[in-house]
């Protein structure tokens, strides 16, 4: 027993001194603050601190925060320029980074490792813009350690050295976390101009002292024109930027609407009884949209099976419903009668048989049709009947991210980083002279090999601006760089909304509306004072229904005729509905239901059948955790 007792005690003994010597701590933090004549700051920082080998493996960092924000919001900037680092009173390496609000200086070398020991660092560096300027006295007020020390200080002394042997005014010391009012620390030298503190116990991790002492006027030199000149820029500088970075986008898009977005203005719109212009309801569609989407394709489809071409089968399990529907030939159809646009559709669509189920397994063939449909009606109508103003969104996006980029540049020099100035310049330079370049191409001869050259400075000026702004966002300036992006909604959106109707256009939209406003009349009074030239009749809603559809209104035509059906149904002749149509909405008994299931339903059906598989679709539910498809992640080292 004696023996495993001697054994315990030994073991503890050795123990013991190993765990004081992993106490990783900073024995004693010196700052010496010799304010010069010119009101800058000249620094030194003597720092012993013990390593073990836990955090302090190759040396230790020191943050040095370079802004401020001032009771009134303004953000101030003040310098930090490095003079010098030791250990021991030899040179080590060292290396500056940035921080989100200042600058770290990162000490020792990545390829050595500290014995455990104690070490001595003096950090030297000189700082401007500390001095508080009051009505009757200055003042330095000072974080001598910062508040940011993950290690405990067991000793830290403050001395502030003016360049003129004079009193000190009013003087306070403040220990402890951020925002205490401790002042566990005492004035151990008070001489002319020269006055000194130590805490009087330790400091735990995360604590520091903080010292104040005001000096009367005249000891420093108020700050000249030009100083003032030069802080109002890092201050307020980025933000203007960032700011007039937004307008000048969005005015480049108003001018770029003024002039070419708005297009010609809509003119009197008069009730039209037939199709205007002998288009067909998918082209009524893309021209009165400026674009193609689902519903374009469904009204193209019930076209083809009014025209006789196809014919559309409800399967057992529901109309429209999910792989529900067939698509079949009539026979004996040709398409080489058609349009081009719906020619093209029917032909991708039938290409492999007389059928086809609108199911996701056939998207290709879907993706297909829809595809020919699109381009086809683009050949026929796109800068014909209006135009995309391609230019103008590309030229838009262009000058949002030069300015994007200048506005980085101006933070980078407010930072007073020595790229910011020659990046900016080649930046702008780059992007004034592809401008240049690009309309000496459009003006004159000689246009491609100057687009090509426009081309190679547009990227030498992108290029600038991509290096600008990873470092400005380093600095952790983010309102400007924000205010910029808060215009990206409108130079995205603008590669739509800047389309515009032609003069031709424009007229054709005007007949297009008034087509509309016939179709979408229910009430039989308003009808009956526009005196149409045929009365409502089972072959009118057929004739018509394509266009309702195309132009968003089979409901009210639906609506309209509901009665004109319904006696219709009488007929024995009739029973079986329409010849292109078989399903359990009768046009006859449910007209609201069956124009829902060619309209709407069917548009969602064709968007589902040109999916691919995969890319939508969650078990029912919507999705979403992570969306379809393997994932990523990680984490730790």
């Amino acid at each position: 027993m004696r023996r495993l007792l001697a054994l315990a005690a030994l073991l503890l003994a050795l123990a013991l001194p190993t765990a004081a010597q992993a106490d990783e701590r900073i024995l004693r933090y010196i700052s010496d603050v010799a304010v010069q004549p010119d009101a800058s700051l000249l620094v030194t920082e003597t720092i012993d601190v013990r390593a073990e080998g836990n955090q302090i493996r190759r040396g230790i960092f020191r943050d040095f925060p370079t802004r401020y924000r001032e009771p009134n919001g303004r953000q101030v900037r003040v310098s930090f320029d490095l003079l010098g680092v030791t250990r021991d009173g030899r040179a080590e390496p060292h290396k500056l980074e940035r921080i989100s609000n200042g600058v770290r200086v990162r000490i020792g070398s990545p390829d050595v490792l500290l014995p455990p020991a104690t070490y001595r660092y003096v950090i030297r560096y000189r700082t401007d813009r500390q001095i508080g300027r009051f009505k009757n006295y200055d003042e330095l007020y000072w974080n001598a350690t910062g508040n940011g020390w993950a290690f405990p200080i067991d000793e830290a002394v403050a001395t502030l050295t003016l360049p003129k042997s004079v009193r000190f005014g009013q003087r306070s010391a403040y220990t402890g976390a951020q925002g205490s009012r401790d002042s566990h620390a005492r004035i151990i030298a008070d001489e002319h101009g020269k006055i000194s503190w130590q805490t009087t116990g330790p400091l735990g991790s995360y604590e520091g002292l903080t010292v104040a002492a005001a000096f009367p006027k005249g000891v420093l030199p108020p700050p000249s024109d030009a100083q003032e000149a030069r802080w109002w820029f890092a201050d307020w500088a980025p933000v203007i930027a960032g700011a007039a970075a937004l307008l000048l986008v969005l005015g480049y898009y108003f001018i770029a609407w003024k002039r070419a977005g708005r297009g010609p203005l809509a003119g009197t719109v008069v009730p039209l009884f037939s199709p205007p212009d002998h288009l067909s309801p998918a082209a009524m569609r893309y021209v009165s949209r400026m674009g193609s989407d689902d519903r374009t394709v469904a009204a193209a489809l019930v076209d083809l099976g009014v025209r006789g071409k196809i014919r559309m089968e409800e399967t057992e399990a529901g109309w429209f419903g999910k792989d529900k529907t067939r698509l079949r030939r009539q026979p004996g159809a040709e398409f080489t009668d058609l349009p081009s646009p719906e020619a093209g559709l029917a032909a991708e669509l039938f290409i492999g048989g007389d059928e086809i189920m609108m199911e996701q397994k056939n998207y290709k063939r879907f993706q297909a049709a829809r595809s020919t449909l699109n381009s086809r009606l683009k050949e026929a109508y796109e800068d014909v009947l209006f135009v995309r103003n391609w230019r103008w969104s590309l030229g838009g996006l262009a000058w949002s991210a030069a300015l994007f980029g200048a506005t980085a540049g101006v933070i980078l020099i407010a930072e007073g980083d020595p790229v910011g100035s020659p990046i900016l310049i080649v930046a702008s330079g780059a992007f004034v002279i592809a401008w240049l370049l690009y309309r000496a191409s459009l003006e004159g001869s000689g246009g491609l090999l100057l687009k090509i050259f426009a081309g190679a400075a547009a990227v030498v000026g992108i290029a600038a601006a991509a290096i600008m702004v990873p470092l400005a966002l380093q600095t952790g300036r983010l309102l400007p760089l924000l205010l910029p992006l808060l215009s990206l909604p409108v130079v995205i959106s603008a590669f739509w909304w800047m389309a515009a109707p032609t003069r031709d256009g424009r007229k054709v939209m005007d007949r297009i509306a008034g087509f509309k406003q016939y179709l979408s009349i229910a009430e039989r009074q308003r009808l009956d004072r526009m005196h149409p030239p045929e009365a409502d009749t089972p072959e009118l809603f057929e004739r018509y229904l394509p266009y309702a559809i195309a132009l968003g209104v089979e409901t009210r035509w639906a609506k309209r005729f509901q009665s004109v059906l319904e006696a219709a149904s009488a007929d024995p002749s009739r029973q079986q509905g329409f010849g292109w149509y078989s399903g359990s909405n009768s046009p006859w008994t449910n007209t609201s239901g069956f124009t829902r299931a060619i309209g709407a339903s069917m548009a969602g059906a064709i968007s589902s059948a040109s999916a691919s598989p995969g890319s939508k679709s969650g078990s029912g539910g919507g999705g979403f955790s992570g969306g379809g498809g393997g994932g990523g992640g990680g984490g730790g080292w």
